[in-house]
């Protein structure tokens, strides 16, 4: 099962999460930790989302099969 990644603040850090609640990566800048997590989806061919400062979800985007951003 492909597992959803989110990017959130945590902190003074942005961490790099799968939806199995793990703390994969943490960074310094958000826009660090968005790369990272975009690259993770697409390896994944998965979701992605980043979090703003309040929890809500503030971009998302979704990685078919071709790891390609498909538009959803």
């Amino acid at each position: 099962m492909r597992k959803n990644i989110h990017v959130m603040p945590k902190g003074d850090k942005w961490v790099v999460q799968s939806e199995q609640e793990v703390d994969d990566a943490y960074f310094g800048s958000q826009y660090d930790a968005e790369g990272y997590g975009r690259s993770v989806a697409r390896e994944n061919r998965s979701g992605f989302f980043l979090h703003g400062q309040d929890g809500t979800v503030r971009k998302q985007d979704h990685y078919g099969a071709s790891g390609f951003f498909d538009g959803k």
